[in-house]
């Protein structure tokens, strides 16, 4: 890593004015004896400064100053430091990444001290995590010892004062040391889910995957295998699986299994589809599972899967996937609907439900579509509408206890995260979330999809609509 990565700082602020000479008689107070190349080189620092100070967007100036400090020895570097407390803001914050930066090469373990002495920061800074990072990839024993100094001082309030880059560091030196002292962490009953989160995005074989499972299973916390195993599935499904069925206990067992098979038929919905129902006692049943899992926008794909499936009365299953997707894919309904025998209830509710999509979409869509349906056909449709489109007052208070509920669940989560309610005006309500993904985006997706899956379940009407990022509500219930 080089010595550029722990530069950094805001070269604004207040001017004081400090002249050439007293700079340099700062120096030379400092060090009587010196030399009188190094006191030109110290002047040149000097001069550079003021330099800086009026120019602050000197690249010429900033490489420079780069370079000389770059070559100081270790008192050199000390004597420049002792001028600090008599500089202004502006003087000290080009110095001090600087002067870290030489210290990192010189003397690591001076680094956090000279940073506590002349710009303290709390643990959660994010330049300062990212400093002892650096420390710790130049010296993974140094850098275990500050994170096991950093336990000290950590709480429930504080977390784990290390980011994903010095805990990614920590974990490719030495894995079993560092679980060893995450567990004293957790003992603390400080949160350590996205600490084990960012070991496993360095994580890059199944065997190493594998180890990292092992020493998780230690921890006996069943809620921390979920991230680690979602990430495991993309590399080896089959040695995830194998990994499962070792526990003892049966109700464990299942649960981890049926989550990472959910888990798969997001990352390869027909692979993992295959591996289901050949693995199912009961393959009706978990063909209604799979298609309830099954992403919406490899609807195709899905439907295509079940036109192969031997042996089983797919029709059933075909309906359940149009009317899973009725209400994100209209279009869809459209394109299959002839696909499937239907008697007339079903044919009239299928219609009504594609009606109601498009008219989401476009009121004259909704209606061009009516047109196309036989008078018959069009008069039972439009008796439908009638029913489930005239406006009801419901109380809409029921719905607030479950949503809570599961809000408080997933708030305890740290990691890239999101939650989704849809509530229609019926009161009646579904909501999903995600947790611990590897960004934003991820979560808001995915708990879109478990959202929506839900939404078809207890058959809400409105779509579902992010509620929460991370900890921030985005509207009121």
């Amino acid at each position: 890593m080089s010595k550029t990565s722990v530069l950094g700082g805001d070269n604004s602020g207040e001017l004081a004015s400090i002249s050439y000479m007293e700079g340099s008689d700062k120096l030379a107070s400092c060090k009587p004896d010196i030399s009188k190349n190094i006191a030109n080189t110290y002047a040149e620092i000097e001069q550079l400064l003021l330099d800086l100070e009026e120019n602050p967007k000197n690249k010429t100036a900033h490489i420079k100053l780069y370079s000389i400090i770059s070559e100081l020895s270790l008192t050199e570097l000390e004597t420049l430091s002792i001028t600090l407390d008599s500089r202004n803001k502006v003087q000290r914050d080009l110095l001090l990444p600087l002067i870290t930066s030489q210290l990192i090469e010189l003397a690591p373990r001076k680094v956090l001290p000279f940073i506590e002495q002349y710009k303290p920061l709390p643990d959660s800074d994010p330049y300062l995590q990212h400093v002892k990072a650096v420390l710790a990839a130049k010296d993974s024993e140094f850098g275990f010892e500050i994170f096991e100094e950093d336990l000290i001082a950590a709480d429930s309030d504080t977390g784990v004062p290390a980011n994903r880059e010095f805990i990614s560091i920590l974990a490719k030196h030495n894995l079993e040391l560092l679980m060893h002292l995450l567990v004293q962490y957790k003992n603390k009953e400080i949160d350590i889910s996205s600490e084990l989160l960012s070991i496993s995005y360095r994580l890059e074989t199944s065997d190493e995957f594998s180890g990292f499972y092992d020493e998780l299973r230690k921890l006996n916390d069943i809620g921390l295998l979920a991230s680690p195993l979602m990430q495991w599935l993309e590399i080896s499904p089959d040695d995830v699986f194998a990994k499962l069925n070792l526990i003892e206990d049966v109700d464990e067992r299942k649960m981890l299994i049926e989550d990472a098979y959910n888990t798969w038929m997001y990352v390869d919905p027909e692979t993992a589809a295959n591996k289901r129902l050949a693995d199912a006692s009961n393959k009706k049943s978990e063909l209604t599972d799979i298609l309830r899992w099954w992403p919406d926008d490899e609807s195709e794909q899905a439907w295509a899967w079940l036109s192969q499936q031997d042996g089983i009365d797919i029709n059933s299953f075909k309906i359940q996937l149009l009317d899973e997707l009725s209400y994100s894919s209209p279009d869809f309904l459209l394109k299959h609907l002839a696909d499937v025998p239907l008697d007339n209830d079903e044919k009239t509710s299928f219609n009504h439900k594609i009606y109601s999509g498009l008219k989401r979409r476009s009121s004259e869509e909704a209606q061009q579509f009516l047109t196309t349906l036989s008078l018959s056909s069009q008069a039972d449709v439009q008796a439908l509408i009638d029913e489930k489109e005239t406006p009801k007052t419901t109380p809409r208070e029921s719905y607030r206890d479950s949503i809570n509920k599961g809000f408080n669940q997933y708030f305890h989560y740290k990691e890239a995260k999101a939650f989704a309610v849809a509530i229609d005006d019926d009161g009646a309500f579904s909501w999903g979330y995600s947790v611990n993904r590897k960004d934003q985006q991820s979560a808001n997706k995915a708990a879109l999809e478990i959202c929506q899956k839900n939404r078809r379940k207890s058959k809400v009407t409105d779509d579902c609509k992010i509620y929460a990022k991370g900890d921030s509500k985005l509207f009121n219930l």
